[in-house]
Protein backbone atom coordinates (compact mmCIF):
# COMPACT_ATOMS: atom_id res chain seq x y z
CA UNK A 1 0.00 0.00 0.00
CA UNK A 2 1.18 3.66 -0.46
CA UNK A 3 0.28 6.66 1.59
CA UNK A 4 0.51 10.20 0.34
CA UNK A 5 0.94 12.31 3.71
CA UNK A 6 -0.09 16.08 3.34
CA UNK A 7 0.79 18.60 5.70
CA UNK A 8 1.85 22.50 5.51
CA UNK A 9 5.35 21.81 7.11
CA UNK A 10 7.35 18.82 7.83
CA UNK A 11 10.59 18.13 9.04
CA UNK A 12 13.31 19.81 9.83
CA UNK A 13 10.34 22.79 10.23
CA UNK A 14 9.22 21.88 13.40
CA UNK A 15 6.22 24.45 14.16
CA UNK A 16 4.29 22.63 17.02
CA UNK A 17 3.47 19.16 17.76
CA UNK A 18 1.50 18.78 15.02
CA UNK A 19 4.52 18.76 13.09
CA UNK A 20 6.18 16.17 14.61
CA UNK A 21 3.12 13.69 15.13
CA UNK A 22 3.41 13.63 11.00
CA UNK A 23 7.02 12.54 10.95
CA UNK A 24 6.39 9.81 13.36
CA UNK A 25 3.99 9.20 11.66
CA UNK A 26 5.26 8.68 8.39
CA UNK A 27 8.48 6.69 9.42
CA UNK A 28 6.28 4.47 11.47
CA UNK A 29 4.65 3.12 8.11
CA UNK A 30 7.63 3.12 6.43
CA UNK A 31 9.04 0.84 9.61
CA UNK A 32 5.34 -1.31 9.03
CA UNK A 33 6.25 -1.73 4.88
CA UNK A 34 4.59 0.70 3.71
CA UNK A 35 5.47 3.01 1.13
CA UNK A 36 5.03 6.84 1.73
CA UNK A 37 5.21 10.08 0.79
CA UNK A 38 5.18 13.30 1.82
CA UNK A 39 3.60 16.58 0.19
CA UNK A 40 4.69 19.69 2.18
CA UNK A 41 5.90 23.13 1.62
CA UNK A 42 9.15 24.80 0.85
CA UNK A 43 11.00 27.70 -0.17
CA UNK A 44 11.36 26.19 -3.58
CA UNK A 45 10.30 23.09 -5.38
CA UNK A 46 12.55 20.18 -4.33
CA UNK A 47 12.38 16.50 -3.17
CA UNK A 48 14.05 15.33 -0.43
CA UNK A 49 14.84 11.92 1.22
CA UNK A 50 13.99 11.75 5.46
CA UNK A 51 14.62 8.83 7.03
CA UNK A 52 13.23 6.78 4.32
CA UNK A 53 10.25 9.00 3.08
CA UNK A 54 9.99 10.50 -0.08
CA UNK A 55 9.39 14.15 0.73
CA UNK A 56 8.10 17.20 -2.11
CA UNK A 57 8.44 20.26 -1.17
CA UNK A 58 6.15 22.84 -3.20
CA UNK A 59 7.02 26.41 -3.79
CA UNK A 60 3.30 27.71 -3.06
CA UNK A 61 1.88 31.00 -4.52
CA UNK A 62 0.39 31.95 -1.84
CA UNK A 63 3.21 35.11 0.59
CA UNK A 64 3.00 32.92 3.63
CA UNK A 65 6.44 30.86 5.07
CA UNK A 66 6.85 30.63 8.54
CA UNK A 67 6.08 33.97 10.12
CA UNK A 68 6.67 36.22 7.27
CA UNK A 69 3.38 37.86 7.19
CA UNK A 70 4.55 41.17 5.65
CA UNK A 71 1.85 43.57 4.98
CA UNK A 72 -2.45 43.26 5.26
CA UNK A 73 -2.99 43.06 1.78
CA UNK A 74 -1.11 39.72 1.63
CA UNK A 75 -2.29 38.60 4.61
CA UNK A 76 -5.65 38.53 3.28
CA UNK A 77 -4.68 37.24 -0.01
CA UNK A 78 -2.88 34.32 2.05
CA UNK A 79 -6.01 33.89 3.51
CA UNK A 80 -8.09 33.48 0.47
CA UNK A 81 -5.39 30.79 -1.19
CA UNK A 82 -5.49 28.63 1.85
CA UNK A 83 -9.19 28.50 1.55
CA UNK A 84 -8.83 27.54 -2.12
CA UNK A 85 -5.60 27.67 -4.22
CA UNK A 86 -6.24 26.58 -7.48
CA UNK A 87 -2.28 27.27 -8.36
CA UNK A 88 -1.31 24.29 -6.34
CA UNK A 89 -3.70 21.75 -8.39
CA UNK A 90 -1.30 21.32 -11.19
CA UNK A 91 1.35 20.88 -8.96
CA UNK A 92 -0.43 18.31 -6.63
CA UNK A 93 -2.26 16.56 -9.36
CA UNK A 94 0.95 16.05 -11.23
CA UNK A 95 2.68 14.13 -8.11
CA UNK A 96 -0.50 12.17 -7.43
CA UNK A 97 -0.61 10.83 -11.04
CA UNK A 98 2.92 9.68 -10.48
CA UNK A 99 3.13 8.10 -7.47
CA UNK A 100 -0.24 6.05 -7.54
CA UNK A 101 -1.15 6.09 -3.92
CA UNK A 102 -4.47 4.21 -2.49
CA UNK A 103 -4.71 6.77 0.05
CA UNK A 104 -4.02 10.65 0.48
CA UNK A 105 -3.85 11.25 4.44
CA UNK A 106 -3.96 15.13 4.61
CA UNK A 107 -3.30 17.22 7.52
CA UNK A 108 -2.93 20.74 8.22
CA UNK A 109 -3.25 22.46 4.90
CA UNK A 110 -1.66 26.00 5.13
CA UNK A 111 -0.56 27.37 1.90
CA UNK A 112 -1.76 23.90 0.41
CA UNK A 113 -5.44 24.74 0.27
CA UNK A 114 -8.26 21.69 0.05
CA UNK A 115 -8.03 21.78 -3.74
CA UNK A 116 -6.08 18.73 -2.72
CA UNK A 117 -9.07 17.20 -2.57
CA UNK A 118 -10.05 17.69 -6.06
CA UNK A 119 -6.94 16.39 -7.27
CA UNK A 120 -7.30 13.06 -5.20
CA UNK A 121 -10.50 12.90 -6.48
CA UNK A 122 -10.29 12.94 -9.72
CA UNK A 123 -7.49 10.46 -9.72
CA UNK A 124 -10.11 7.91 -7.18
CA UNK A 125 -7.76 7.94 -4.25
CA UNK A 126 -9.43 7.58 -0.87
CA UNK A 127 -9.05 10.56 1.85
CA UNK A 128 -8.36 10.36 5.39
CA UNK A 129 -7.94 13.47 7.05
CA UNK A 130 -6.36 14.24 10.72
CA UNK A 131 -7.78 17.36 12.96
CA UNK A 132 -4.51 18.43 14.25
CA UNK A 133 -5.93 21.81 15.33
CA UNK A 134 -9.44 24.36 14.67
CA UNK A 135 -7.99 26.07 11.73
CA UNK A 136 -11.17 25.16 9.40
CA UNK A 137 -13.40 26.19 12.45
CA UNK A 138 -11.23 29.44 13.26
CA UNK A 139 -9.29 31.83 10.85
CA UNK A 140 -6.91 32.00 14.11
CA UNK A 141 -6.55 28.30 14.54
CA UNK A 142 -7.08 28.11 18.25
CA UNK A 143 -10.61 29.29 18.91
CA UNK A 144 -9.37 32.39 20.73
CA UNK A 145 -10.84 35.94 20.64
CA UNK A 146 -8.14 39.06 20.14
CA UNK A 147 -7.77 38.96 23.62
CA UNK A 148 -6.82 35.49 23.51
CA UNK A 149 -9.25 33.98 25.44
CA UNK A 150 -11.96 31.33 24.35
CA UNK A 151 -13.88 32.44 21.86
CA UNK A 152 -18.09 31.44 22.05
CA UNK A 153 -19.48 33.53 19.73
CA UNK A 154 -18.11 33.85 16.35
CA UNK A 155 -18.67 37.00 14.53
CA UNK A 156 -20.08 36.56 11.34
CA UNK A 157 -17.00 36.55 8.74
CA UNK A 158 -16.00 33.56 11.18
CA UNK A 159 -19.55 31.68 10.67
CA UNK A 160 -19.20 32.40 6.78
CA UNK A 161 -15.39 31.24 6.91
CA UNK A 162 -16.98 27.86 8.88
CA UNK A 163 -19.76 27.64 5.95
CA UNK A 164 -16.94 27.65 3.15
CA UNK A 165 -14.90 24.93 4.71
CA UNK A 166 -17.93 22.82 5.47
CA UNK A 167 -18.04 22.76 1.78
CA UNK A 168 -14.34 22.37 0.82
CA UNK A 169 -13.93 19.17 3.51
CA UNK A 170 -16.97 17.30 2.57
CA UNK A 171 -15.56 14.75 0.45
CA UNK A 172 -13.36 13.02 2.57
CA UNK A 173 -13.57 9.42 3.22
CA UNK A 174 -12.62 9.12 7.13
CA UNK A 175 -11.67 11.53 9.76
CA UNK A 176 -9.47 10.81 12.79
CA UNK A 177 -8.91 13.51 15.74
CA UNK A 178 -6.29 13.11 18.38
CA UNK A 179 -9.22 13.11 21.21
CA UNK A 180 -12.55 12.80 21.32
CA UNK A 181 -13.10 16.22 22.24
CA UNK A 182 -11.97 17.27 19.01
CA UNK A 183 -13.88 15.72 16.88
CA UNK A 184 -17.22 16.39 19.13
CA UNK A 185 -16.37 20.07 18.70
CA UNK A 186 -16.19 20.05 14.88
CA UNK A 187 -19.53 17.83 14.80
CA UNK A 188 -21.15 20.41 17.49
CA UNK A 189 -20.41 22.49 14.57
CA UNK A 190 -22.31 20.92 11.79
CA UNK A 191 -19.03 19.63 10.24
CA UNK A 192 -18.08 15.80 9.22
CA UNK A 193 -21.79 15.48 10.04
CA UNK A 194 -22.03 12.36 7.59
CA UNK A 195 -18.30 11.15 7.27
CA UNK A 196 -17.16 7.81 10.03
CA UNK A 197 -14.89 9.99 12.33
CA UNK A 198 -12.40 8.01 14.81
CA UNK A 199 -10.39 8.87 17.41
CA UNK A 200 -6.70 7.69 17.20
CA UNK A 201 -4.17 9.50 19.86
CA UNK A 202 -1.01 10.94 19.22
CA UNK A 203 1.94 8.96 20.08
CA UNK A 204 5.18 8.21 20.93
CA UNK A 205 8.21 5.42 20.17
CA UNK A 206 8.87 3.59 23.44
CA UNK A 207 12.26 2.21 24.62
CA UNK A 208 10.69 -0.28 27.19
CA UNK A 209 14.15 -1.23 28.66
CA UNK A 210 14.88 2.73 28.57
CA UNK A 211 11.57 3.23 30.24
CA UNK A 212 12.13 0.29 33.01
CA UNK A 213 15.22 2.17 34.23
CA UNK A 214 13.91 5.66 34.17
CA UNK A 215 11.02 3.92 36.44
CA UNK A 216 13.42 2.55 38.89
CA UNK A 217 15.14 6.13 38.86
CA UNK A 218 11.78 7.89 39.89
CA UNK A 219 10.84 5.51 42.58
CA UNK A 220 14.78 5.60 44.26
CA UNK A 221 14.63 9.14 44.26
CA UNK A 222 14.57 11.07 47.74
CA UNK A 223 12.23 14.04 47.18
CA UNK A 224 12.67 16.30 50.46
CA UNK A 225 11.48 18.56 47.80
CA UNK A 226 9.56 19.31 44.94
CA UNK A 227 9.45 20.10 41.48
CA UNK A 228 7.44 21.19 39.18
CA UNK A 229 7.92 22.08 35.44
CA UNK A 230 6.48 23.49 32.61
CA UNK A 231 7.36 22.86 28.93
CA UNK A 232 5.68 25.01 26.07
CA UNK A 233 5.22 28.39 24.58
CA UNK A 234 5.14 31.49 27.07
CA UNK A 235 1.68 32.86 25.95
CA UNK A 236 -1.13 34.05 27.70
CA UNK A 237 -3.53 31.31 26.56
CA UNK A 238 -1.53 28.67 27.97
CA UNK A 239 -2.14 29.57 31.01
CA UNK A 240 1.41 30.95 32.05
CA UNK A 241 0.11 33.99 34.43
CA UNK A 242 -2.28 31.52 35.73
CA UNK A 243 0.26 29.17 36.76
CA UNK A 244 2.87 32.25 38.49
CA UNK A 245 0.12 33.60 40.21
CA UNK A 246 -1.03 30.26 42.02
CA UNK A 247 2.51 28.71 42.48
CA UNK A 248 3.22 32.65 44.36
CA UNK A 249 0.41 31.76 46.93
CA UNK A 250 2.01 28.64 47.80
CA UNK A 251 4.26 29.29 51.41
CA UNK A 252 6.67 26.08 51.22
CA UNK A 253 10.45 27.01 50.54
CA UNK A 254 10.94 23.05 49.44
CA UNK A 255 8.78 23.57 46.31
CA UNK A 256 9.99 25.25 42.69
CA UNK A 257 8.68 26.04 39.25
CA UNK A 258 11.08 25.74 36.62
CA UNK A 259 9.55 27.27 33.34
CA UNK A 260 11.20 26.52 29.63
CA UNK A 261 10.02 27.85 26.56
CA UNK A 262 9.62 30.92 24.67
CA UNK A 263 7.05 33.66 24.00
CA UNK A 264 5.84 37.23 24.29
CA UNK A 265 5.14 36.42 28.44
CA UNK A 266 9.01 35.99 28.67
CA UNK A 267 9.83 39.42 30.12
CA UNK A 268 6.35 38.85 32.45
CA UNK A 269 7.92 35.44 34.15
CA UNK A 270 11.63 36.84 34.38
CA UNK A 271 9.93 39.99 36.16
CA UNK A 272 8.48 37.13 38.58
CA UNK A 273 11.35 35.02 39.14
CA UNK A 274 13.22 38.22 40.54
CA UNK A 275 10.60 38.17 43.07
CA UNK A 276 10.48 34.32 43.90
CA UNK A 277 13.65 32.83 44.24
CA UNK A 278 11.67 29.67 43.57
CA UNK A 279 10.75 30.51 40.52
CA UNK A 280 13.46 29.66 37.51
CA UNK A 281 13.18 30.79 33.80
CA UNK A 282 15.44 28.75 31.42
CA UNK A 283 16.37 29.82 27.75
CA UNK A 284 15.13 27.47 25.13
CA UNK A 285 16.23 24.03 24.94
CA UNK A 286 17.04 21.28 23.22
CA UNK A 287 16.00 17.57 22.96
CA UNK A 288 19.09 16.23 25.13
CA UNK A 289 18.34 19.38 27.54
CA UNK A 290 14.66 18.86 28.03
CA UNK A 291 15.11 15.28 28.87
CA UNK A 292 17.81 16.03 31.17
CA UNK A 293 15.06 19.00 32.40
CA UNK A 294 12.10 16.48 33.02
CA UNK A 295 14.45 13.69 34.81
CA UNK A 296 15.25 15.88 37.10
CA UNK A 297 11.85 17.56 37.54
CA UNK A 298 8.80 16.02 39.84
CA UNK A 299 5.44 17.22 38.35
CA UNK A 300 4.60 18.63 35.01
CA UNK A 301 2.51 21.08 34.98
CA UNK A 302 0.04 22.19 31.51
CA UNK A 303 -2.02 24.83 32.80
CA UNK A 304 -3.91 25.47 29.21
CA UNK A 305 -6.86 28.34 28.99
CA UNK A 306 -7.63 27.08 25.57
CA UNK A 307 -8.61 23.79 24.23
CA UNK A 308 -5.49 21.93 23.50
CA UNK A 309 -6.74 19.05 20.77
CA UNK A 310 -4.28 16.65 22.87
CA UNK A 311 -1.77 18.05 24.92
CA UNK A 312 1.71 15.79 23.44
CA UNK A 313 3.48 16.77 26.53
CA UNK A 314 1.66 15.11 28.70
CA UNK A 315 2.74 11.69 27.17
CA UNK A 316 6.74 13.49 27.03
CA UNK A 317 6.11 13.33 30.82
CA UNK A 318 4.62 10.43 31.70
CA UNK A 319 7.87 8.77 29.12
CA UNK A 320 10.13 10.18 32.02
CA UNK A 321 8.11 8.99 34.75
CA UNK A 322 6.12 12.35 35.61
CA UNK A 323 3.24 13.15 36.72
CA UNK A 324 0.87 15.38 35.67
CA UNK A 325 -1.06 18.56 36.60
CA UNK A 326 -3.40 19.31 33.99
CA UNK A 327 -6.52 21.73 32.59
CA UNK A 328 -9.87 20.42 32.05
CA UNK A 329 -10.10 21.85 28.37
CA UNK A 330 -9.79 20.44 25.27
CA UNK A 331 -8.04 16.82 25.64
CA UNK A 332 -6.04 17.06 28.15
CA UNK A 333 -8.25 15.21 30.42
CA UNK A 334 -9.07 12.22 28.54
CA UNK A 335 -5.23 11.45 28.78
CA UNK A 336 -5.06 12.18 32.53
CA UNK A 337 -6.51 9.67 34.77
CA UNK A 338 -7.65 11.86 37.71
CA UNK A 339 -5.46 10.91 40.77
CA UNK A 340 -3.93 7.90 38.88
CA UNK A 341 -1.73 9.42 36.70
CA UNK A 342 -2.14 13.30 37.99
CA UNK A 343 -4.53 15.71 39.23
CA UNK A 344 -7.41 17.61 36.50
CA UNK A 345 -7.86 21.14 37.77
CA UNK A 346 -10.53 23.82 36.59
CA UNK A 347 -8.27 26.62 35.16
CA UNK A 348 -10.91 29.44 35.81
CA UNK A 349 -10.47 28.78 39.40
CA UNK A 350 -7.07 29.72 41.06
CA UNK A 351 -7.89 27.75 44.39
CA UNK A 352 -8.07 24.39 42.18
CA UNK A 353 -4.31 24.76 40.60
CA UNK A 354 -3.66 25.74 44.20
CA UNK A 355 -5.07 22.65 45.40
CA UNK A 356 -3.84 20.85 42.81
CA UNK A 357 0.12 21.51 43.70
CA UNK A 358 -0.90 20.87 47.74
CA UNK A 359 -1.89 17.70 46.40
CA UNK A 360 1.37 16.75 45.35
CA UNK A 361 3.12 18.66 48.39
CA UNK A 362 0.84 17.00 50.89
CA UNK A 363 1.21 13.17 49.60
CA UNK A 364 4.77 12.78 48.38
CA UNK A 365 4.35 8.87 49.76
CA UNK A 366 1.85 8.50 46.56
CA UNK A 367 3.90 9.88 44.22
CA UNK A 368 5.51 6.31 43.94
CA UNK A 369 2.40 5.01 43.08
CA UNK A 370 1.60 7.22 40.91
CA UNK A 371 4.71 7.28 39.00
CA UNK A 372 4.19 3.67 38.08
CA UNK A 373 0.66 4.46 36.96
CA UNK A 374 2.34 6.96 34.52
CA UNK A 375 4.75 4.01 33.54
CA UNK A 376 1.48 1.81 32.52
CA UNK A 377 -0.55 4.72 31.00
CA UNK A 378 2.25 5.81 28.44
CA UNK A 379 1.76 1.75 27.03
CA UNK A 380 -1.48 3.28 25.54
CA UNK A 381 0.27 5.90 23.71
CA UNK A 382 3.06 3.40 21.87
CA UNK A 383 3.61 4.31 18.06
CA UNK A 384 3.33 0.71 17.39
CA UNK A 385 -0.23 0.76 18.51
CA UNK A 386 -1.17 4.28 16.49
CA UNK A 387 0.09 2.82 13.18
CA UNK A 388 -1.53 -0.39 13.77
CA UNK A 389 -4.60 1.68 13.83
CA UNK A 390 -4.02 3.81 10.66
CA UNK A 391 -2.91 0.79 8.67
CA UNK A 392 -6.21 -0.71 9.90
CA UNK A 393 -8.04 2.52 8.81
CA UNK A 394 -6.12 2.72 5.43
CA UNK A 395 -7.03 -1.40 4.72
CA UNK A 396 -10.88 -0.70 5.04
CA UNK A 397 -11.23 2.50 2.52
CA UNK A 398 -9.31 0.79 -0.05
CA UNK A 399 -11.03 -3.06 0.55
CA UNK A 400 -14.23 -0.57 0.52
CA UNK A 401 -13.67 0.09 -3.13
CA UNK A 402 -16.20 3.03 -3.21
CA UNK A 403 -15.86 6.59 -3.70
CA UNK A 404 -17.62 9.62 -2.36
Amino acid sequence: MKVGIINAYYYPEIIGGAELSVKKLAEGLVNKGLEVFVITTGENNVVDYIEGVKVYRLKTNNFFRVGKYKNPIKKVTDRLLDIYNPFNFKKINIILRKEKPNIVHTNNLYGISPIVYNAAKINSIKIVHTLRDYYILCPRVNLLNKKNEICNNPCISCQLYRGVNRYLFKNIDALTAPSQFTNRIFNDNDFFKHINSYTIHNAIEIDYKELEETRLYRINKKRDSLRFVYLGALSKHKGIIELINSFSKIENDSVSLEIAGEGNLRGFIQGEAKKDNRIKLHRFLNEKEKKNLLLDSDILVIPSMWYEPFGRVVIEAYKYGLPVIGSNLGGIPEIIDNYSTGVIFNPESEDSLINAFNYFIDNKKLINEIVNNCIKKLHEFDLDIQIEQFVDLYSSLVDSGDHR
